[in-house]
């Protein structure tokens, strides 16, 4: 006699009493069974983010926590509460806890410096696993100056050869998201070359982990500015048709004092006729962003950046946003992107301030720059050097 839960090919369905790892709800419902005691322990989860949740004390102290999965990290001002939430938490889940000024988390070395409220994050294992035992040539710079260019003409890998190189391609591109991002020109446009790579892309991939093998020892440098104070502020600046169908490259930096605490480097998605409307594009996805960020740090905090700093450093995209719509028919076009800009302004939410070219931190996300530039920016960018009070005094410290 067949059983009820037998179907008629012999295939049988049953109902789980619990979650299985690998099944597609068990991440939902994972989340749910944390979360809850993060909720019921007095924590908020924040709008800007929905793995990161907060608790303020009476004191004016504070514990977040973030989540990846099973994988949490807890940062707090206040040690006796952030002990009593570890310990609920070891009485409902199996924990593995480290504690103290160095952490592994996610592939990821953290090692704070309490005396100067500095961490420093880098991947130096992972570094070594893209590099593995091949014998690359070493440079200094992850691009040479013709990252952009296409052979039609290139030789095109073979079917495994590709399969390599989009995941040796893939490996660089979790690298420069995470504690890397002087190498994401170079990735982002690697990303691209994935299903039709050839000899020339293979080139330009060996080009960039000879970088890596040169600087393996590099990272991310977060922290406060020059007075230990955090304050957002940002960076925009595009590259005008550097690729081959005649679109621009947006880059973006933004940063709470040194070091990026979010960047952006990429193809923008329309075709622009000017570097000035080029730039306008890069500016106002800045501009979204950076509020979102500035959310994100009332929620932690419950301090805002406002009016939040912007540096460009085109004069006319600054005139343009600085005096809302545009009417001329050279500018008339973009005018959305214009008064998106323009309102925030407006509402004192953010200024927009000039910076030199040579000083424009962004420039590095844009396009491959001549050695010294680029060894120049890297600094900023990683955060080993601190930019003092914007492009004017940072100007004149390097005598620019």
């Amino acid at each position: 006699e067949r059983h009820r839960h037998v179907r008629d090919d012999g295939s049988m369905v049953m109902k789980l009493l619990k979650a299985l790892y690998g099944l597609r709800k068990a991440p939902k419902l994972w989340r749910d069974t944390f979360r809850a005691v993060l909720i019921e322990d007095g924590y908020k989860e924040t709008s800007a983010d929905e793995c990161l949740y907060v608790k303020f004390y009476e004191d004016s102290t504070s514990t977040d926590v973030s989540i990846h999965v099973d994988d949490g990290y807890l940062t707090t001002s206040n040690l006796v509460e952030a002990e009593k939430l570890i310990e609920k938490l070891a009485n409902v889940f199996k924990l593995k806890i480290t504690r103290g000024p160095r952490h592994q988390f996610l592939g990821l070395y953290f090692d704070f410096n309490y005396a100067t409220g500095d961490v420093m994050i880098s991947q130096p294992d992972y570094v070594t696993k893209i590099v593995g035992d091949n014998d690359y040539r070493v440079a200094e710079t992850p691009h040479t100056a013709e990252l952009f260019a296409i052979d039609v003409n290139a030789k095109k890998l073979s079917e495994e050869e590709r399969k390599k190189f989009h995941t040796s391609v893939a490996k660089c591109l979790y690298l420069a998201l995470r504690t890397r991002p002087d190498i994401l020109v170079a990735v982002n446009f690697l990303t691209t070359r994935v299903n039709c790579a050839t000899t020339q892309d293979a080139r330009k991939l060996n080009r960039l982990i000879g970088y890596l093998k040169f600087s393996a020892h590099l990272g991310i440098k977060l922290g406060g500015d020059s007075t230990g104070k955090y304050k957002l502020f940002a960076y925009a600046d595009a590259a005008y048709g550097v690729h081959s169908d005649a679109k621009s490259h947006t880059g973006l930096f933004f940063s709470f004092g040194r070091g990026p605490v979010f960047v952006k480097s990429g193809k923008q998605r329309c075709v622009t006729r000017s570097s000035c409307e080029a730039e306008l594009i890069a500016l106002s996805d800045l501009t979204s962003l950076v509020l979102w960020l500035d959310h994100l740090f009332f929620e932690l905090s419950g301090r805002s950046s406002k009016p939040i700093t912007l540096y460009e450093d085109n004069t006319a995209v600054i005139h343009i946003v600085n005096n809302g719509m545009a009417t001329s028919d050279r500018a008339r076009h973009i005018h959305i992107r214009n008064n998106f800009v323009h309102q925030f302004i407006t509402a004192g939410d953010i200024i927009v301030i000039h910076c030199g070219t040579q000083n424009m931190i962004a420039d590095i996300l844009t396009k491959p720059l001549a050695l010294q530039q680029f060894l120049y920016l890297r600094d900023y960018l990683l955060g080993y050097a601190i930019p003092q009070k914007g492009c004017v005094e940072l100007s004149r410290a390097h005598g620019r």
